[in-house]
């Protein structure tokens, strides 16, 4: 139980963070700057690889390059993610990736490494909900 709860507080905290690094894209000064999506992921980029040593706090380090395949997934990821919120503005975009990346997770998780599903009729019913919603 306790790892769950560790889960929804991981997630919560990822909430927060995912759900506001796009705002600085969206600052006046950037803006006038028109800094370009890769050098402001070079910027995202880097201050994840500094923070990311805190979490040497709480757990040892293990080397693995499925790491090093996350992480070329995440660069590309926030790079687009940048010209969606540059082209698109942050709310449209936002809403229709964390949407979308639902949809992916779901599928991943259970038909990719076989997670149970509590209730595999109810879950598609939300999938259909949420599409709704994120269509308008």
């Amino acid at each position: 139980m306790a790892d769950t709860a560790t889960g929804f507080a991981a997630a919560l905290a990822s909430t927060l963070f995912f759900g506001s690094f796009g705002v600085p894209i969206k600052s006046p000064a950037i803006v006038k700057a028109q800094v370009d999506p890769v050098i402001f992921q070079c910027y995202k980029t880097s201050a994840c690889f500094c923070t990311c040593w805190l979490a040497l706090l709480f757990v040892e380090f293990k080397f693995t390059w499925w790491g090093v395949v996350g992480a070329a997934i995440w660069v590309v990821n926030g790079t687009v993610a940048i010209v969606a919120v540059q082209k698109a503005g942050l709310s449209v975009a936002q809403a229709l990736w964390s949407g979308l990346s639902i949809f992916v997770g779901f599928v991943w998780g259970a038909y990719v490494f076989e997670e149970p599903i509590k209730d595999v009729y109810m879950s598609f019913v939300a999938l259909m909900l949420m599409a709704v919603g994120m269509a308008g």
